[in-house]
Formats: C-alpha cells, sequence, structure tokens
C-alpha cells in the first residue's frame, strides 16, 4: 500500500483507492491501495465535516482508520497538502483535478480555505478553454461563483445533446436538481424550435403560399425549403424524427442553420409569358415576401433568447451562501 505522510505526528489514517482503479460497486469490501498519514486535530479545524466525523462516538472502540473508497484521492492530496501547510507539495491543477477538488471541497465543507485560489482556479479553466464546460458547472457552484454558474448552464442548455444532459443528471456531483431543469428547459425549447419550422413547412405547403397566386412560386419555395432542411439533416416532424434518429443534437447550432436559411430568387426568365405572374420576373421583385424564412428566423432567435434560467431559489441560497465563504463575486 502506497504511503503519504502529511504530518510527522499523524494520529490518523485515510484508506483510499488509486485514482485509475476506482472501486467496483459490486465489491462489498474495496481493498484500499493509498494511505494518508494525517493530524486529526487540523482536519477537525479546517471542516466542521470532519469534526463531526472524528468525534467521540465516531472512532470509539476502533482504529484510527477511515476508510474513503469514494473520494478522489490526488484531489483529497491537494486539499491535505494545503491545510497541513506542506505548500512545497502542491502541484498546478487542471481543469480535471479542480473538479475533483471541488467534490472534496463541496463534500466536507472546505470551500472557505480556498478564498485565495478560487479565482485563480477560475483562470485555469478559462485558458483550457473550458469555462463553459460540465466541470466548470460544479465548480462554479461549489466555490460560489452565480453570474459564471448561470452563464455556464444556459449554454449548456443551449450547447448540450439532451442525452448528454440526461446523463449530467445521473452524475453524483451534479448540484441537487439542476440537470434536470437543464434537461427540461432544453427538450421544451427544441420542440418549440421544431414547431416553428414544421409551421413554416405547412406554410409553403398551402395552396395561398403565393402573395399572387402563383404555382410556380409556391413549388420551387416548399422544393427549396425541404432542401435546406434535407442538406442539414432536420426532419421536419418532430416525433418521426425521435423515432429514426432518436434525440435531437444541441439547440444552438440548429438555431444557427436556422439563421443562415435562405431561398434564393428563381434565376430562370421564362418565355412568352406576363411578367407579372411569373416567379423571378416581376420589377421590384413581388415573390420577395413569398419566400422570406424572417418570420421563422424571428421566432427561433425568440426562443434562444427566451430560454429560461434553470436556478430554483435553493440555488441561489446555496450559491450566496458558498460566495461568502470563498469571497467570490
Amino acid at each position: 500500500m502506497e504511503t503519504t505522510t502529511f504530518d510527522d505526528d499523524g494520529d490518523l489514517e485515510l484508506l483510499l483507492q488509486n485514482d485509475d482503479n476506482p472501486t467496483d460497486p459490486s465489491s462489498a469490501k474495496p481493498t484500499p491501495t493509498k494511505k494518508f498519514v494525517v493530524s486529526s486535530k487540523v482536519l477537525c479545524l479546517v471542516s466542521p465535516v470532519w469534526k463531526t466525523m472524528l468525534s467521540g462516538k465516531f472512532l470509539e472502540g476502533t482504529s484510527r482508520q477511515i476508510p474513503l473508497p469514494e473520494d478522489n484521492a490526488r484531489a483529497l492530496e491537494y486539499m491535505l497538502n494545503l491545510v497541513h501547510f506542506n505548500f512545497d507539495r502542491l502541484k498546478a491543477p487542471t481543469t480535471s483535478d479542480l473538479t475533483h477538488i471541488a467534490i472534496v471541497c463541496d463534500k466536507y465543507d472546505m470551500a472557505g480555505l480556498c478564498r485565495f485560489q478560487a479565482n485563480e482556479w477560475k483562470d485555469v479553466f478559462r485558458r483550457e478553454g473550458k469555462l463553459y464546460s460540465f466541470d466548470a458547472i460544479f465548480f462554479a457552484w461549489t466555490f460560489g461563483f452565480r453570474s459564471w454558474f448561470e452563464s455556464v448552464v444556459k449554454d449548456s442548455i443551449t450547447g448540450q445533446t439532451i442525452p448528454r444532459l440526461r446523463e449530467y443528471e445521473l452524475e453524483n456531483f451534479a448540484p441537487p436538481g439542476i440537470a434536470v431543469t437543464m434537461r427540461e428547459i432544453a427538450t421544451r425549447a427544441h420542440d418549440e424550435t421544431f414547431n416553428a419550422i414544421f409551421n413554416t413547412y405547412k406554410r409553403f405547403l398551402g395552396d395561398q403560399s403565393c402573395t399572387i397566386g402563383s404555382a410556380e412560386c409556391s413549388a420551387y419555395n416548399l422544393g427549396a425549403f425541404i432542401t435546406i432542411l434535407d442538406r442539414n439533416s432536420i426532419c421536419i416532424d418532430m416525433s418521426l424524427a425521435r423515432a429514426v434518429y432518436g434525440t435531437p443534437g444541441p439547440l444552438r447550432p440548429l438555431a444557427d442553420v436556422v439563421g443562415g436559411m435562405q431561398i434564393s430568387k428563381l434565376p430562370l426568365k421564362p418565355r412568352g409569358e406576363t411578367p407579372q405572374r411569373r416567379y423571378g420576373e416581376a420589377e421590384p421583385d413581388e415573390h420577395a415576401q413569398c419566400r422570406s424564412l424572417a418570420g421563422l428566423k424571428d421566432e427561433v432567435k425568440k426562443i434562444m433568447s427566451n430560454i429560461p434560467t434553470a436556478l430554483q431559489e435553493h440555488h441561489k441560497v446555496h450559491l450566496r451562501s458558498q460566495a461568502k465563504k470563498v469571497g467570490a463575486e
């Protein structure tokens, strides 16, 4: 077993699994691979959770060992070096490390100890291009960065697939209730967007879609719109899309596709016909309104701009509390 000593006079041993060999859920009693020798007094001073755990009743009549099979050893090691003043052992953490450090700080109520590191750690997410990743959600949650937390949650609602949001619900470190709300908001926005696309399709499908009654205009616009949808793998029937393709992809790229949609003017100029009655000949273009997608674009833009916050009151209370501990924002 690998042993790391944080205090030469340590009176407590923490038993952990190696991060590369996580605990087997089917194992009734996993075998620890790491041992951390620490000071119980230090832990009681820095964490109310540890103070409760190390009360007389908890360890009465037992050896001075505590198994922690679910804790990330690397993250706990970082925090133990911090609280035991072993600053020379501290290594610059990555965003992955910081996510696990946040989990440890949340579990043991030690976020306040990172008052001077929290803002610097936020810059790590920025430098690694992960300011709006799922990892950032829990980090911002733990250290009380409310505006960042709210921004990354909204970005994930529009930028992640619904299956990925569903997976996030199952991750035990997700803030309580937030992932379910994110998925519900994303699903509703997807439905509204596809309904807008379908209603545009029905408008082109109608016999009266051309403002001056040109059958050629209606047929051309319908075909052009279907072609645009097909090129972008967009199925106009939401129920059919779910049955054939599964859950749709991220919302933001779909909105970007809609924003770039354009039906061009029919380039051919037929001969021997009254110009005002044939598509593409009227001067000025009398069919500009017929092929316009402005209504669809405006509706989708409105859907995107009206994505609601996923924060509930208990989230706001938690973030205010953490911000006060850490001095964030």
